[in-house]
Parts: C-alpha cells; sequence; structure tokens
C-alpha cells in the first residue's frame, strides 16, 4: 500500500511540475504528452483528454498524443473511439506491433473477432518486444472457434519464450473444449504455480469439479474466479451450473443473468438460461431470452426447440410444430427439438411419445447423468 501511494504521490509531483513548465511554454509538444499521459496514470481522465487535444491541435498526427487518446478511451469504456484513435496510429506506424495490438485489443473488446484475429496475428509475430500480443491472439483465435490452431500457438509460444507463463490459463482453458482432460489439468496447475488467482486454471477446476457431480467443490472454484475476476461470464455459468446440479433453479437463473452480462452473445449460454426459466415456468421470460438468442445466432437449432417448448407450454400447439421442425431441419439430434416433438406426441395421445422420450433420454446429447445438466454442459461451450 506504502509503495503504491509513494507512486501516487510522485506522479502528483510530476504533473504539478509540468503543469508549470506549460504554463511558460504552453505550446511544447513533449510536454503536453508527458503531463496527458501523467494524467492518465491517475486516472484523470478529463485532464488528459483536455492535454491531448491540445497536443493534437499542435500536430494532428502525433502518434504519442494519438495513442494516449485511445487509452484514454478504452479506460472509459468508449471502445469505438478508442478504435478510431488506434486506427490513426496504425495508418501513421504500419508496422508497429502496439499499434496492432491495441486495435485488435480495441475490436476485441467490441465483440469484432473476426477483424482482430490478424492484426493480433500481426502482434504476436513480434513476442520478445510485445509478449501479451500471444495471449490476445489465442483469444482471437479461441473466439473464432480455431481451438486447434489457439493450441498449436501457444504451445509453440510456450517452446520459444518459456518466460509466457501466463499462456498456461488459456491452454487449460482450451484443452477443455477439446476435452483433453489430462493436458487441461496441468497447465491449470502450472497457472496457478504462476498466479494462484488464475481464472481461467480456477474455472477449469471448477468444470471438472462438475464432471464428477461435485457442486460444492464446483462452486467454490467458481467462486474464487468470479472473486478474482468479477467480469468472467463463463466463471459465472460454470457456478450456474453447480447449482443446476444442486437444483437450486433460481440461483442458477441469478447466475446465469450474470453470465450473460459480460458474455451478452454467447447463445449457448442464452438458452442454457431460457431453460432454468422454462423449468420454473417463467415462459414470458424465457421467450424473451430466446428472441435475444435467435438474434445472436439464427441458425442454432436448440434456440428453436426451446422456442417450441415455451409454445407447447403456453397450449399452443400450432406455432410450436413450426419452430419444433425449424429445429429439427437445422439439426436432426437437436436435444429440444427432440424433446418438444416428443411433448407435442404426448399432447396428441400418441403412443410414439414414449419411445421417442426413451430414446432422447439415451440419445448422446445426454450422456450418463442429469439430462439438463449435460445438455447444459454442451450449450455452455457453444
Amino acid at each position: 500500500m506504502h509503495t503504491n501511494n509513494q507512486k501516487k504521490n510522485e506522479l502528483l509531483q510530476r504533473l504539478e511540475r509540468y503543469q508549470n513548465f506549460l504554463q511558460a511554454d504552453p505550446q511544447n509538444l513533449s510536454l503536453l504528452i508527458q503531463l496527458a499521459d501523467v494524467a492518465y496514470q491517475l486516472g484523470d481522465y478529463a485532464l488528459a483528454e483536455q492535454t491531448i487535444n491540445q497536443a493534437l491541435a499542435i500536430n494532428a498526427e502525433s502518434v504519442e498524443a494519438l495513442s494516449l487518446k485511445g487509452l484514454v478511451a478504452l479506460s472509459q469504456h468508449e471502445f469505438r473511439p478508442a478504435q478510431g484513435a488506434f486506427e490513426q496510429v496504425l495508418a501513421l506506424t504500419p508496422e508497429s506491433p502496439e499499434a496492432l495490438y491495441n486495435l485488435a485489443y480495441a475490436l476485441m473488446l467490441q465483440e469484432q473477432y473476426i477483424e482482430a484475429e490478424p492484426l493480433a496475428g500481426q502482434a504476436a509475430a513480434h513476442l520478445a518486444q510485445l509478449p501479451q500480443a500471444a495471449e490476445l491472439y489465442v483469444n482471437a483465435l479461441h473466439f473464432n472457434g480455431k481451438t486447434e490452431e489457439a493450441i498449436a500457438f501457444a504451445e509453440n509460444a510456450l517452446q520459444e519464450f518459456p518466460d509466457l507463463q501466463f499462456l498456461h490459463g488459456p491452454l487449460a482453458s482450451l484443452y477443455l473444449d477439446v476435452e483433453n482432460w489430462a493436458l487441461s489439468e496441468q497447465h491449470a496447475q502450472y497457472a496457478l504455480l504462476s498466479n494462484p488467482h488464475n481464472t481461467d486454471a480456477l474455472s477449469v477446476y471448477g468444470t471438472l469439479a462438475l464432471s464428477q457431480q461435485d457442486a460444492t467443490k464446483a462452486k467454490q472454484c467458481f467462486d474464487e474466479a468470479i472473486g478474482s475476476y468479477p467480469n468472467n461470464g463463463r466463471a459465472w455459468a460454470g457456478r450456474a451450473m453447480a447449482c443446476l446440479l444442486e437444483k437450486d433453479l433460481s440461483q442458477a437463473e441469478a447466475d446465469l443473468n450474470q453470465a450473460v452480462r459480460y458474455m451478452p452473445r454467447h447463445v449457448g449460454t442464452l438458452v442454457v438460461l431460457a431453460w432454468t426459466q422454462i423449468m420454473q415456468e417463467h415462459l414470458d421470460a424465457a421467450w424473451q431470452t430466446l428472441v435475444q438468442a435467435e438474434q445472436v445466432e439464427h441458425n442454432f437449432a436448440e434456440v428453436y426447440g426451446a422456442k417450441a417448448v415455451v409454445l407447447i407450454k403456453q397450449g399452443k400447439l400450432e406455432a410450436a410444430k413450426v419452430e419444433m421442425e425449424k429445429a429439427l431441419k437445422l439439426d436432426s439430434k437437436c436435444f429440444a427439438g427432440l424433446f418438444a416433438k416428443s411433448l407435442l406426441l404426448q399432447a396428441q395421445g400418441d403412443s410414439r411419445s414414449n419411445v421417442l422420450l426413451e430414446r432422447l433420454l439415451h440419445t448422446p446429447v445426454l450422456p450418463d447423468g442429469t439430462s439438463i445438466i449435460d445438455a447444459a454442459a454442451k450449450l455452455i461451450k457453444k
């Protein structure tokens, strides 16, 4: 704490010194940039913005001023203005790894993963100079569904630069996604050795506990992950799964709402949230959740199957049939679509409903355990 206070006092002294110098030399571009940087470090974004604007009035193509403009915007969650500033920097310095990284990061924060990936990849070609680009590129690949490519890059980067210990966390998550439990746990162990609060590693251990039906241990892991990084949507989703194991639907719904807050475009989490709402007969809320999921992904069968289930529960069988058929056309093994088909047959008194339901309960979508848990676990990975 003393060190932080000492640093703050040093920054305040520098701030005052630069302001005094600028009174005598208000057009000194270098001093303006130094003052803006100190204001940025102190969190005085209003002063930083004012000083940056003064600097840009002197030189509209100042790379230092434009870079600071982008960083100040990022700090205030103004991602689009940050992107604009970093685009200007990159146009002025096309080969700059820092410019590539900053623009890729701003795009990632806006969920523009496809656009971010090549920029992050170019930045990651300079790991000796910019080691943090490795994680950004791995995350971009992961979000774009290139899991194997992300694993290969991270493993190679670790071999070439053994100091990149922070890559063990993402690797733990990546190996979990491809169901390589042994390597996932191994990298989680390495990650926790270098950082006992690593959220990726804690989430992996939580997921492994879920696979062993140990809800208590899972919640402990996810709680610790959330404590380290409250914005971790996957940790919230994992905690919700533990609550589902305990049949605590109300808390599961609350945790999934948190997950959706931080992953608003994660269609699998939205569908699992809808199922928790359906099971509690919160049908209007479930419908709204599924409409949101459909807006994110128009071709995800589980969305239409779950919509069919909601409509069946509301007695709207003809409309339900339309949604059910959409689901099964997209994926003949769709869990929600098959479940809706069973409910429709049951509602019509068709004896085949029991056969279909029996087949549904033994489909590969639902391996060995509580059906809703396993279906939800697969959806969370989508």
